[in-house]
């Protein structure tokens, strides 16, 4: 069976005040193409398909262009991830077209969509975003009298030993999975985090890699060669995370093990950005977003990833790459230098530009501006400033608990106590369960 892992569209989403509806229904048609092209038998879309719970009427109808498109040629399976609200994005799911399938509720926790092949059976079993305060109660066992532990880890736990429970009465049946989590493969001990330092040539976290999109090259994926290249199956990969994601911890954390998700064929993830593998198997994926929506994902080769899943349950990957509307890039140097033209391979790129004169040039924003047209961020940061420390960027993977630890210790010249980081871990939270309750 052939399947399509998609996940983290965030339609709907800005780049620095660039509206990017018509990138995201470019990127859509060609979700639909591709799914024609490759003889696709099921499209997976494993949560954030919107960027925010109520999302604008443009984004409602270009999801439904989506969907409408991609049902004409294959069976369909939607998940909710933490940017979606499940309660709107799961409304009348029964009353959808044959061929799509939302999994927006825990109760339909072990009821799968079974697609069949020559094979035999495939059983789909969607995962929503699973915020422990919303469902650490629902998840618990029939006979216990306390609910889960506070945590990511638990709550996907129950979910999957529901998963495995019904799978165990579907002898010879293949299984997929989506979720929508931080995902960590667990460690040999004394094991490194495996960082591909051959894939990050210039040492900054990303992946420097080139695709020639218009050549509509395929960037082939073999799952041993990629296992044994990364220090073999006793050495698991470490998550590639992007400032764009948001904040999903509880109790300061978010993470779950790969080890929940014992027992299945394929793990569909979503809600990192960057394409990549957890653990060294290949079995467990995230596809990443279609498109950059952050200048920490600039290294990033957006794709789609096609699954072959064999009779046995063996996986086959191959990353489709998607369609680049404009490029992100990065420079910084002096005033002078950046209009002298040694730059300007960058004129066209979606730019952001740190200026490093050692004093504030006059008309700097609007003299960059219009040498760079696309430039959407810029930064004056001498040399040597003092205080350069002290401005890291505040981005949406940021832990806002730390965040406010850190404002507090710049304003009042000592670190907050530990009374004082609960009441802020408190408001945080609440805000957060008030916000995802919409």
């Amino acid at each position: 069976m052939r399947i399509l892992h998609t996940s983290d569209w965030h339609l709907g989403r800005t780049l620095h005040g660039v509206d990017l509806h018509e990138h995201q229904r470019a990127f859509v048609d060609h979700l639909v193409g591709l799914v024609v092209e490759r003889s696709v038998d099921v499209v997976v879309v494993a949560g954030d398909v919107y960027d925010r719970a109520v999302p604008a009427v443009p984004s409602v109808r270009l999801l439904g262009r989506a969907l409408a498109g991609l049902t004409e040629h294959a069976t369909v399976v939607v998940t909710p991830g933490n940017h979606d609200s499940a309660v709107r994005l799961g409304f009348a799911a029964e009353l959808m077209r044959p061929g799509l399938h939302l999994r927006a509720s825990v109760d339909l926790l072990d009821d799968p969509v079974v697609v069949d092949d020559p094979d035999g059976p495939v059983a789909f079993y969607g995962l929503p975003y699973l915020d422990p305060d919303s469902v650490r109660r629902t998840l618990a066992p029939a006979e216990a009298d306390e609910p889960l532990p506070r945590s990511h880890a638990a709550v996907v736990g129950a979910a999957m030993q529901r998963v495995r429970d019904d799978l165990a009465g579907r002898p010879g049946t293949r299984s997929v999975v989506l979720a929508h989590a931080f995902v960590v493969a667990a460690r040999a001990p004394g094991a490194e985090a495996d960082v591909d330092a051959d894939a990050d040539a210039d040492g900054d976290g990303g992946v420097d890699a080139e695709v020639d999109i218009d050549a509509g090259v395929d960037v082939e994926v073999d799952a041993d060669a990629d296992a044994a290249r990364s220090g073999g199956p006793d050495v698991p990969s470490a998550p590639e995370r992007s400032e764009s994601e948001r904040d999903i911890r509880v109790g300061g954390v978010d993470s779950v093990p790969s080890t929940a998700f014992e027992g299945v064929d394929y793990v569909a993830l979503g809600h990192l950005h960057g394409a990549q593998r957890v653990g060294a198997s290949g079995r467990l994926r995230y596809s990443g977003s279609p498109l950059a929506f952050s200048f920490g994902e600039r290294h990033q080769v957006k794709s789609s990833t096609i699954v072959d899943l064999a009779a046995d349950g063996s996986v086959s990957v191959e990353l489709v790459p998607a369609p680049v509307p404009r490029r992100l890039a990065e420079v910084t140097d002096t005033l002078d230098a950046l209009l002298d033209g040694r730059h300007d391979d960058l004129r066209d790129a979606w730019l952001r530009v740190f200026v490093t004169d050692p004093v504030h040039p006059e008309r700097l924003y609007a003299r960059v501006a219009e040498h760079f047209p696309h430039a959407l961020a810029i930064h004056h940061t001498p040399v040597g400033a003092v205080d350069a420390p002290r401005l890291a960027a505040v981005t949406a993977e940021s832990d806002p608990i730390e965040v406010t630890a850190d404002f507090v210790a710049f304003a009042s010249g000592g670190a907050p106590s530990e009374a004082e980081l609960a009441v802020v871990r408190s408001a945080y939270e609440a805000a957060r369960a008030s916000e995802t309750s919409e």
